[in-house]
């Protein structure tokens, strides 16, 4: 029996994901998991930050290249009420293009840093998926931790079994040969 025991110990030991596994490896990895989660909430904020940002100057965008086209279709200027001339178009372009080169540049940040947002997301999410594939083995390990716990004292059971009847054995056998 205990040669069974033995047997269900090593393979129960050689299927161990890791031999250092305990509850506070456990908790130190579930902390970590909380963090990734939390980590991917911010990245999940500033990505829809990023994209309404990007929508407001895509939108100021064409809203400043309509005043230009709207204009040349006027012949009085529907703010000074004077007639548009090529001087008034020009000055109406001079006011709107840096606007537009501003809303472009800012996009072309903004779209950098989603492409870095993307890439941290990414590993963050590969992250929290060694986390919990790890918690999940570690969980196990501690199952199969406790079994082999358990066996370890059935086997110590049947030692101080074996060990009572050999004494007994031998006071039988004392008392025969008295």
């Amino acid at each position: 029996e205990s040669n069974f025991i033995l047997q269900e110990i090593e393979t129960l030991s050689s299927n161990l994901f890791g031999m250092k596994t305990d509850k506070n490896k456990l908790e130190t990895l579930k902390i970590e998991l909380v963090k990734r989660k939390s980590l991917l909430e911010e990245i999940e904020t500033r990505k829809r930050e990023i994209e309404k940002k990007i929508t407001i100057n895509d939108s100021k965008i064409e809203e400043n290249k309509k005043i230009i086209e709207k204009i040349r279709n006027f012949d009085i200027c529907p703010l000074c009420k004077n007639k548009i001339t090529d001087e008034h178009i020009n000055s109406i372009r001079e006011e709107a293009n840096p606007k537009i080169e501003k809303f472009e540049e800012e996009n072309k940040f903004l779209i950098k840093e989603m492409k870095e947002i993307a890439t941290r997301e990414k590993e963050t999410k590969e992250k929290e998926f060694s986390v919990t594939f790890e918690i999940q083995k570690r969980q196990e390990d501690l199952i199969k931790l406790n079994l082999i716990y358990d066996k370890n004292i059935q086997i110590k059971n049947l030692q101080e079994k074996i060990d009572k009847i050999k004494e007994e054995i031998e006071k039988l056998i004392k008392n025969k040969k008295s």
